[in-house]
């Protein structure tokens, strides 16, 4: 992956990813997320660990699921719940991402990796909101957000902030790039997605974690 830009702190990276047609398809499987009652999020997950990472040898191992559970410290809407979500299953290409992930963020042998493939979707009228929990963090190491697809929506714009509460960056991802960034220095959000034109919109991205509650 290429990188592009380097913001610290929160050793915020950005990359350009490569994201294909069998990228794209792989979120018109995902299924309504049913701790969102208002419907507009979908999500899949799976984990894997890094069995192998030698030179350019990597190999992952896919891991049994279980549900997701993040503290009510670092997410105040969901935390102290134990959520169960349906597995993930990606294409080739979207594995090849995962894999991108993992050799951009040095992760060593023995490193389990969350990958969650979420869609936000927004109509005419109703928002949608990419970060129901609002400023947080995820009580990981290290996370990735790789955007896959932006299609008729405005807003999204990914926001960072040090633990000072000063503003470091507040940027749109666009599809193909990949933000990488220290979970313990920063707190994120992405603001709301609205239609750019009357009908429907999404918010396509993948998300990756790694150390703590992944």
């Amino acid at each position: 992956m290429q990188k592009i830009t380097e913001l610290n702190p929160g050793n915020i990276r950005r990359y350009i990813a490569r994201v294909s047609g069998s990228v794209r398809r792989d979120f018109d499987a995902l299924t309504p997320d049913p701790y969102v009652p208002a419907g507009f999020r979908r999500k899949h997950i799976v984990r894997y660990i890094v069995l192998e990472r030698s030179g350019d040898l990597l190999e992952l191992g896919e891991l049994p699921m279980r549900p997701l559970f993040q503290d009510r410290r670092h997410n105040p809407v969901h935390g102290d719940l134990h959520r169960v979500y349906p597995r993930f299953t990606p294409s080739a290409a979207t594995r090849a991402l995962v894999e991108g992930f993992v050799r951009t963020a040095g992760l060593e042998r023995g490193t389990s990796v969350l990958v969650q493939a979420q869609r936000i979707t927004c109509s005419t009228g109703q928002e949608g909101l990419p970060s129901v929990e609002d400023w947080h963090q995820d009580g990981v190491d290290g996370v990735g957000v790789c955007c896959v697809a932006r299609e008729n929506i405005q807003g999204g714009a990914s926001q960072f902030k040090d633990l000072d509460g000063n503003l470091i960056l507040s940027d749109v991802l666009r599809p193909s790039e990949l933000l990488l960034f220290d979970d313990a220095h920063v707190k994120h959000r992405v603001t709301p997605i609205r239609v750019r034109s009357p009908g429907s919109g999404h918010r396509d991205v993948l998300l990756f974690s790694h150390g703590g509650c992944s």
